[in-house]
């Protein structure tokens, strides 16, 4: 039996490490059209968009929940109040950090692949995914109940942040 024990470990021990979610700077990239999740080109807006260029988004975890800040704008990663007439979802957007408001708030959890994850809004418990609705090559992603397909599974890669003053934002409510 100890050596079923120390098997079953063997197995389950890289599925662990796979399911953890990265924090620190990353691009994220959705599992069903292979592009990034980007700031969108309406600068008055801050929408999200997708795009085949990756953009850097810094995560960070407090109290079981994570912000995603834009890494260029340090602006956070947000799901809109406001109705989509050709969804279901909300548009989400991108602006300045507000403490204590949690329509920026997500909980990342695993998807259907160990290196995939739904990013869940806690506020309106909705998934971001692709909306196939865009303009300008870029697509306008937006937060939506449905959950549950490749285009709302998204894979965090690490990488080196460009910004080195971070830290401020590391702090949790």
């Amino acid at each position: 039996t100890m050596n079923s024990i120390l098997l079953l470990c063997i197995v389950l021990l890289p599925v662990t490490f796979a399911q953890e979610v990265p924090t620190g700077c990353v691009t994220i990239e959705n599992r069903f059209f292979y592009g990034y999740l980007v700031k969108g080109l309406e600068d008055e807006n801050h929408n999200v968009a997708f795009s085949a260029t990756p953009e850097q988004w810094y995560i960070r975890k407090g109290l079981g929940v994570f912000r995603i800040t834009h890494v260029p704008t340090r602006e956070e990663l947000y799901e809109s109040d406001s109705e989509l007439s050709w969804s279901p979802g909300h548009p989400v957007f991108i602006r300045e950090r507000k403490v204590g408001i949690p329509d920026a708030l997500w909980e990342i959890e695993p998807g259907s692949n160990a290196d995939y994850f739904l990013i869940r809004n806690i506020e309106r418990n909705a998934c971001l995914g692709l909306s196939f609705f865009g303009k300008k090559n870029f697509s306008v992603l937006s937060a939506n109940p449905e959950c549950s397909g490749k285009e709302y599974e998204w894979q965090f890669n690490k990488v080196e942040c460009e910004e080195k003053n971070l830290n401020e934002y590391d702090d949790t409510e």
